[in-house]
């Protein structure tokens, strides 16, 4: 509606929500904060239509035909031929609120789609300064600031002192367990050192074998360790469109160093006391 009366809209058959147009691929990045692959960018330039993902009967990832219908007042003026259309992973935000798509002006005008002459303004790379001063100038005009949607980055799902509070703790866990079991690891390896005196290996010889076999258990558990957590994981990854892999570096090598600082505890204090 405006203040004429009804005017044409343009939905997705069976939505309600609205469809952007842009002039460029290009531009649609800039909208979203996050860029568009290639595919994406050719379903644009060929005529199509990208829906948001988190929207009702979104296309599946592979794509779908997808048809768009001209209504006013609740009548059907027109129909679109099916289009090409995938869905547009993006954060829950806002200015997309009452949208269910974006497509190109050019395919717009192709199928005589109705474009609003008047509608709202996106600004993009705005700093703290300029977003705050759009809000004034509204506030001066006598216009409800709250007119002016202001985008702010949500928090991340865990902050990042709990991440390291939970690696802190299952360090410390590691230290205790390793203390713990360390009497039953000593008594163990007084008969593994025993035989390989019998063997006719010396005591120091033994204590050295010892702590090589340790320093190897240690590396293999660690590679394996990494390559069973971290390659699958990537390897996941890369079938997720839009998907960036953020692996807290910081936590996981905090955690590392506990459990190599806790097993070679447990290697050393258990060698020396075989010398008693």
């Amino acid at each position: 509606m405006d203040e004429t009366g009804p005017v044409p809209s343009t939905t997705r058959q069976g939505n309600n929500g609205g469809i952007l147009a842009v002039d460029s691929p290009d531009d649609v990045p800039v909208l979203t904060g996050r860029p568009l692959t290639a595919d994406q960018r050719a379903l644009l330039d060929r005529g199509g239509l990208l829906v948001w993902g988190d929207r009702d009967n979104a296309p599946p990832p592979e794509g779908q035909p997808t048809r768009l219908v001209v209504t006013e007042d609740d009548r059907i003026l027109s129909e679109t031929p099916p289009l090409p259309s995938k869905p547009l992973e993006l954060a829950r935000t806002g200015w997309r609120a009452g949208t269910d798509g974006i497509l190109l002006v050019d395919t717009a005008r192709r199928l005589d789609l109705p474009i609003a002459v008047r509608g709202p303004i996106m600004v993009a790379d705005a700093d703290d300064g300029q977003d705050t001063r759009v809000q004034q100038i509204l506030q001066d005009h006598a216009i409800d600031a709250r007119a002016a949607y202001i985008h702010v980055e949500p928090e991340p799902p865990v902050p990042d002192t709990a991440l390291y509070v939970s690696a802190a703790a299952l360090a410390l866990l590691a230290l205790t367990t390793v203390l713990t079991a360390l009497r039953g690891q000593t008594r163990a390896l007084k008969t593994y050192i025993d035989s390989l005196i019998a063997l006719g290996i010396p005591p120091s010889w033994g204590r050295h074998i010892i702590l090589w076999q340790y320093a190897l258990l240690l590396g293999t558990a660690t590679l394996l360790g990494l390559f069973i957590a971290i390659v699958p994981t990537v390897a996941l990854a890369t079938q997720i469109p839009d998907f960036e892999l953020s692996i807290p570096w910081g936590q996981m090598s905090l955690l590392l160093a506990a459990l190599a600082l806790a097993s070679v505890l447990a290697a050393t204090r258990s060698t020396l006391a075989l010398r008693r």
